[in-house]
């Protein structure tokens, strides 16, 4: 697990050095440097695997090819057994030189043979490849910054750092967030910044004068249904599956926790993590009060097996302070509703270097009310876009084609099909994966999510419908919960839970965030793009802190008085402040 930076097209150390400076949180134990004639690339390392032979960057046998890596490939110990029996020899245990020596010897067709989580930089002679895993668990920013030149990052604020990149509000995706609560795929809050996308490989080559990027996709994510409608057959291999990938998952030279908000989701990991072995999990709960449900249920969990739990509660001034941090770490115009999850990987960082997270559960079976909906409700939805769009505010081409498929279902279960296709590709790595992401790793700690685990997801993708949610009865998780159910009464006691997420566990804090101060900001930085964005309240100041950190502050970390500033200020400005248009 690391942070990976670089340019191609230009050699420039200094340019290389400044964006892994931004992201040295990411790697704690070292940093690699790898220089070409046309690129300067850099990482910073969290050594789990091969903590002492795995620094980066890798080779392969004939030094042909150099690889950085951002990530974990969980089937890493069976392709370099294959690749022994092949005559390959390794010099480290790490499976950053799998990815080498099976790309050397099978090309890119090695990416479509990885299980796992990763971000990769291939350096090939006169190419070089990044590759994002297929649900785009890991993060991969790009930036082509003229007709030379490439940048890409791990994350946002170390292409802000870069001098060869000027930082400019992207006021399309202000325009998609207050449409839909996220940029629309593959796009960010600054300009010409872009996401790779999930299962992509972007091949950049070297010209005569100028470089030339192509991208392909070697993994499309989606639900194909099978025809198999045993539920109780459909449970067993969930839960068979998950059993995997917990125990492939939990197999780490490093210390490992769990995240356990008292739900299902983390629920199941932990008691599977538990039930694997003598050695007492160490769950870690946050909450702002220690009578809360999350926390009681966590409890029983711990109570019946051999688990252990820290329990962080978190105070109201804590909960403010963190504001700023919050802002830079997701690197987006933050809700603040994922705050939990800052002081969760706080804690985390005190005690392991990996944990393991539920994300993906909800957009595998429909964990949302959204999936509960009608298409007559896409079509009111559409409705009040398209008068938007009629006054001059246009959502990004994507998003008004899905909102014009769901309107158009023609059956409630058609209607939830399409649902989950858009969640899981659009808001599961825009609102869910990256930000777990960052979170974790601006602590150190690397985040592993068994959930979207290669094995098990290529079960829950088999699942028909009515085994993902029960429209009729109004069930979410069918087979998920079936499957909890042989895990005992405990897991049922989670499964019967109503939803509230990890989120819920400051839901008392997050709400103060509608009063005053707060409510009676106004954005000190915001255009006049008329009903573009509320930029009042605490969208203003969230749209104030991301203006502020990474386009006028270019991705440096906020002062802990920053808030107090902005809200001071948003009370006297008369006029917004200028901004790099």
């Amino acid at each position: 697990m690391c942070g990976i930076a670089g340019i191609i097209g230009i050699a420039d150390a200094g340019v290389a050095d400044r964006m892994i400076c931004a992201m040295a949180h990411r790697g704690p134990d070292g940093i690699g440097a790898l220089h070409g004639e046309w690129f300067s690339a850099r990482m910073v390392r969290l050594s789990i695997v091969d903590p002492r032979g795995g620094d980066q960057p890798i080779y392969d046998s004939t030094r042909r090819v150099a690889v950085l890596f951002n990530g974990e490939i969980f089937n890493h110990r069976e392709l370099r057994e294959e690749l022994e029996r092949k005559g390959v020899r390794f010099s480290t245990r790490c499976d950053t030189e799998v990815i080498a020596q099976l790309y050397a010897l099978e090309g890119l067709q090695a990416i479509t043979r990885l299980q796992g989580m990763f971000a990769i930089a291939l350096f090939d002679g006169n190419m070089v490849h990044l590759c994002r895993d297929g649900f785009g668990i890991k993060p991969l920013y790009v930036c082509q910054s003229s007709a030379y030149s490439l940048l890409f990052a791990s994350e946002i604020k170390a292409l802000s750092a870069s001098t060869a990149f000027s930082a400019r509000v992207n006021w399309q995706a202000v325009v998609d967030n207050t449409v839909q609560g996220y940029p629309a795929a593959g796009t960010t809050f600054l300009q010409d910044v872009h996401e790779l996308a999930p299962g992509t490989i972007m091949t950049v080559e070297r010209g005569s004068e100028r470089i030339a990027c192509s991208t392909r996709r070697f993994r499309t994510v989606q639900f194909v249904p099978d025809n198999d409608r045993d539920l109780d057959a459909n449970a067993a291999k969930l839960l068979t599956a998950l059993d995997t990938a917990v125990s492939r998952q939990f197999a780490c030279e490093a210390s490992i926790g769990v995240s356990l908000s008292g739900g299902l989701d983390s629920s199941a990991i932990t008691i599977l993590a538990a039930k694997r072995g003598a050695t007492p999990v160490h769950a870690i709960c946050v909450s702002e009060s220690t009578l809360s449900d999350d926390l009681e249920v966590a409890r029983h969990v711990a109570r019946s097996y051999p688990v252990s739990i820290t329990e962080r509660s978190v105070e109201p001034d804590e909960y403010v302070g963190a504001l700023a941090d919050v802002a830079w770490i997701e690197e987006q115009i933050s809700t603040f509703s994922a705050i939990p999850n800052y002081f969760l990987a706080m804690e985390a960082a005190k005690h392991h270097r990996v944990m393991m997270s539920g994300e993906g559960a909800d957009e595998l079976f429909g964990g949302y009310k959204t999936y509960l909906g009608h298409a007559k409700d896409a079509q009111e939805r559409l409705d009040r876009v398209s008068r938007l769009s009629a006054r001059g505010i246009t959502p990004h081409p994507n998003i008004m084609h899905d909102l014009k498929r769901l309107a158009a279902a023609r059956s409630d279960d058609e209607h939830a099909e399409i649902v989950f296709d858009i969640y899981l590709h659009d808001q599961l790595v825009s609102n869910h994966l990256q930000i777990a992401d960052k979170y974790y790793m601006a602590f150190g700690v690397e985040c592993r999510v068994p959930y979207l685990d290669d094995i098990f997801a290529g079960v829950a993708l088999q699942l028909p419908l009515e085994h993902r949610v029960n429209r009729r009865l109004g069930i979410q998780k069918v087979a998920l919960k079936a499957a909890a159910a042989s895990l005992g009464p405990v897991a049922c006691l989670a499964a019967m839970r109503r939803k509230l997420g990890l989120p819920s566990a400051l839901g008392t804090m997050h709400r103060s965030l509608l009063r005053p101060p707060f409510s009676q900001h106004r954005s000190i930085y915001a255009r006049s793009l008329g009903a573009v964005a509320p930029f009042t309240g605490i969208y203003g100041l969230a749209f104030d802190l991301f203006a502020h950190i990474f386009v006028k502050g270019r991705g440096e970390r906020p002062h802990t008085n920053l808030v107090a500033d902005l809200l001071r200020e948003g009370l006297t400005r008369r006029e917004a402040a200028a901004l790099p248009v």
